[in-house]
């Protein structure tokens, strides 16, 4: 019989099917490489997250150790300082990089 050649089917038969494949299993949870992915991730974050409290608490403490070491308060010098134009060009002449640019005064 030729290669090409379809076989004849007797009048009434119905042709043949195919075999219908088998179904994919259905997925029973979340995988290990999952689990352990997302446990490392978050447990990363976690210690990230108590690092900064630390590291604020420590700075916090650091700072408050500078400001008592200061003669005074910053706070209280820029309080102190008169505000306005003509306070505004005495306390420019007495910095020595303001003298500098100033022009000099007539004599």
């Amino acid at each position: 019989r030729p290669q090409g050649a379809q076989q004849a089917r007797p009048q009434g038969a119905r042709p043949q099917q195919r075999p219908a494949p088998a179904p994919a299993p259905a997925k029973k949870g979340p995988h290990l490489d999952s689990i352990i992915f997302y446990t490392l991730y978050f447990l990363l974050i976690a210690v990230f997250c108590l690092g900064m409290v630390v590291g604020v608490n420590w700075l916090n403490g650091w700072l408050v150790d500078y400001e008592a070491a200061q003669p005074t308060a910053k706070s209280q010098e820029v309080l102190q300082i008169p505000i306005g134009p003509a306070s505004m060009n005495r306390q420019a002449a007495r910095t020595p990089l303001m003298r500098a640019r100033m022009p000099s005064q007539p004599t």
